[in-house]
């Protein structure tokens, strides 16, 4: 089963780590930004979880990389799954 919660400060660290040695060239950027606190408050990182382990994680900001002609906002972006967990969906019947 997975998990799916908002990062605290018990699992920041671990995210944090976790985003930095992560496939994906764009998880160094999220690192970056929680080491920084770059996140408003009411702003959040998910961290997907199965078995205790960080399976993913993702944000909900109020910008993101789009340029200004676009006011969307808030966005959902830094989608990361591990390549181990990807195309295992699951359905309810």
């Amino acid at each position: 089963m997975m998990d799916i919660t908002i990062v605290d400060d018990k699992l920041r660290n671990a995210v944090i780590s976790y985003a930095e040695n992560c496939s994906w060239r764009a998880g160094k950027e999220l690192a970056r930004l929680m080491r920084r606190n770059e996140f408003k408050d009411w702003e959040k990182v998910f961290a997907v979880c199965k078995n205790g382990r960080i399976a993913g994680f993702c944000t909900l900001t109020e910008k993101d990389e789009l340029s200004p002609e676009y006011p969307f906002t808030p966005f959902i972006g830094f989608v990361f799954v591990d390549e181990e967990h990807r195309g295992n969906r699951s359905r309810k019947k």
